[in-house]
């Protein structure tokens, strides 16, 4: 087996015709840092550009598949848009996105190996390849969906963060 690092957090195995691309920060829970992000990017790259590769599992090597977008929202990308628009939308999309539709619209076969925790941004990981396979311990959750509202719903909040008013 061919192992190769794609930044800090994200491992590549290549055996045979599978690739398998491993999140591995479990000090922050496979948080999903921009290193992990571009991290990933890449590897699904280098299995979309190897012909010998015929399908890929995504998994982790922490207590849980991924917890999301790091809870700070420190992100260089963020900062750089802001600096200079104004806003972090553009990097909000560079970031999270662009990363995303690379996997969706993969075209080899892809398979989520899921288990523990699978949630926010990771839960996008983990449902968006063409096969999730979840563990008994697997669980998903969005954590907007239970502190963010529309306007005019009748439980109505700003979004500004978990439990304000």
């Amino acid at each position: 087996m061919n192992e190769t690092g794609f930044g800090p957090y994200v491992r590549y195995q290549a055996e045979g015709p599978v690739a398998r691309i491993v999140l591995d920060d479990p000090a922050r829970a496979n948080a999903q840092s921009s290193e992990m992000v571009w991290g990933l990017d890449d590897a699904l790259t280098q299995a979309r550009r190897d012909h010998e590769i015929k399908v890929v599992i995504l998994k982790s090597a922490a207590k849980g598949f991924c917890s999301g977008h790091i809870p700070t929202g420190d992100y260089p990308e963020f900062h750089a848009n802001l600096k200079a628009k104004g806003t972090v939308w553009e990097g909000q999309t560079e970031l999270f996105l662009t990363p995303m539709l690379t996997l969706w619209e993969f075209p080899k076969p892809t398979i989520a190996q899921v288990h523990g925790y699978a949630v926010g941004g990771g839960s996008y990981w983990a449902l968006l390849p063409d096969l999730t396979v979840a563990s008994e311990d697997a669980y998903f959750q969005m954590p907007l969906v239970l502190w963010c509202r529309p306007w005019g719903s009748p439980v109505e909040r700003r979004c500004s963060s978990p439990g304000s008013s």
